[in-house]
Order: structure tokens, then sequence, then C-alpha cells
């Protein structure tokens, strides 16, 4: 961010308030009328948060900025597909199914599959 007024007297501190995906609110405070940076961990992947500051001198809050939406970027699976099932249909055929994930367990969009097939020592892959 930048500051408007670089007036160090009348300024403390900015808070940042988080939005976060449930809507929860969090509010982290920078202290120093110098200070134009913070670094914010602990973001879960693939969800949508908002941000704002707010300058603030003892007690009193000043004008909160223009809201920033992110999206953090997409991240691997937590889990494995569940309910896996192998139904061979004759001796030549198998069809393989399983539950899909859920967005929260997917953390990002799921563009496919990879199944690994293993028959008496040889392995073959498909994607799906």
């Amino acid at each position: 961010w930048n500051h408007v007024n670089h007036d160090e007297e009348f300024m403390d501190g900015i808070m940042i308030y988080t939005i976060g995906p449930n809507e929860d609110i969090q509010e982290h405070t920078v202290l120093g009328s110098v200070s134009s940076t913070y670094t914010l961990h602990g973001l879960s992947p693939y969800n949508t948060y908002t941000f704002f500051i707010v300058p603030f001198w003892k007690s009193i809050e000043g004008t909160p900025s223009n809201l920033y939406t992110i999206r953090t970027p997409e991240s691997v699976p937590l889990v494995a597909p569940i309910n896996v099932i192998a139904t061979l249909h004759n001796g030549r055929t198998m069809l393989i199914t399983w539950s899909p994930l859920s967005q929260s367990e997917a953390q990002g969009k799921v563009l496919g599959y990879k199944v690994l097939i293993t028959h008496q020592k040889s392995q073959t892959s498909e994607t799906t």
C-alpha cells in the first residue's frame, strides 16, 4: 500500500482486515507509520479472500481503503479418491469407478485422474 499522507505524528499503524472463505474476519495490526508491506501466512489453497486496510492513531480509526479480492492458487488434492470399485465385465474389460472429491478435498479443479494398472509384474498407466 501507499500512504497518502506520511504525517507520522498522526498515525500509529495500519490494521489489515481479511475476510476469508467462510466470511470469517481476521484483523492483523502493523505498527509504525512507515510500514508499507505485510506478509499474511496460512491462507488455504483455491479460496477467495478479501482484504482492506485501515490506518489508526491511538484509538481513532481512519477511513478504510478499497477492497481487494484474490483467489489463492490451486494445490494438490488432500486425499485420494475413495470408494474405488473394479468390476470385471468379461475376460478383457474392467470398469473402475470412484467417488468424486469434494471441493475442499480437491483444492482446485480436478482435470483428470491417473489410473495405474498392475498385472503380473507389469504396469500400465491411463489418464482419464
